[in-house]
């Protein structure tokens, strides 16, 4: 009886060895790397979803329907948080691993910087791009009378749209979650051409605000050029001038030449 005790406890003691062992080489392998499945993943997750669903919504109406100059606001701040929390979460990337054929997982930092460097990264880069702090910090003069200053602004107010192509990225966080999703695949079809619908209705209705801005403003600077024209060669049209006398602000308003 003793020595099968002894052998029993021998056993054991080679078995909680084998144990810690395999511990050993998970935690070298899993070393400096992020589990996707994590309970801290999936609020950081939730997080980034916040961010995506508010550069869907709110970005593509700041863009194409408020063209008021850019000032220190609370929009100001949110987009900035927004760019924050997109910031890092380019960084957590390349601590995530990724899988390949078979849902094998590859856990190479190397590797997974590689194919993120080739792939999203510059796109991303260029997304949380702070084009605001130019305007905010006089870089770039909404101001001026300049067309080409004028169209630089504009261009840099368009190129917060690329922040939509991050959209493209939540694909990533579902996947993630659709073994947990309790719900038919009809169920998630269904929601997901749902939000598909009104999220381009939403982007249709913001681009044809934009196109009706920016006709607008070629309408008005045509109009500028049409009564100086007509100033340079009549000297009864003073085209709303507010230094001239005659002219009041009842008939001129807020019109400039």
């Amino acid at each position: 009886l003793g020595d099968r005790r002894s052998s029993s406890d021998a056993q054991d003691a080679a078995y909680a060895a084998e144990v810690m062992r395999l511990k050993k080489r998970l935690s070298a392998a899993n070393r400096l790397l992020l589990n996707p499945r994590s309970k801290e993943m999936q609020y950081w997750d939730m997080c980034t979803l916040s961010a995506l669903f508010f550069t869907a919504t709110v970005t593509p109406y700041e863009v194409c329907l408020i063209w008021a100059p850019t000032e220190v606001d609370a929009l100001f701040v949110i987009n900035n948080l927004v760019n924050l929390i997109f910031m890092i979460d380019m960084v957590f990337i390349f601590f995530l691993p990724y899988t390949v054929k078979h849902d094998q997982p590859v856990k190479n930092h190397r590797l997974i910087a590689r194919r993120y460097l080739r792939g999203w990264f510059g796109l991303d880069l260029l997304s949380i791009a702070p084009l605001d702090w130019l305007v905010v910090t006089k870089v770039l003069d909404t101001e001026a009378v300049n067309p080409s200053m004028l169209k630089m602004v504009r261009m840099i107010r368009l190129l917060r749209l690329i922040k939509l192509a991050r959209i493209l990225r939540a694909s990533r966080i579902f996947s993630r979650w659709e073994n947990s999703i309790s719900l038919q695949y009809s169920t998630r079809s269904l929601i997901r051409w749902i939000l598909t619908i009104i999220m381009t209705l939403h982007w249709f209705s913001c681009l044809l605000g934009l196109l009706a801005q920016m006709q607008g403003s070629l309408r008005t600077v045509t109009l500028e050029n049409a009564v100086g024209a007509r100033m340079a060669i009549d000297p009864t049209c003073y085209g709303c001038n507010q230094t001239v006398p005659a002219l009041n602000d009842a008939f001129c308003g807020d019109l400039t030449p």
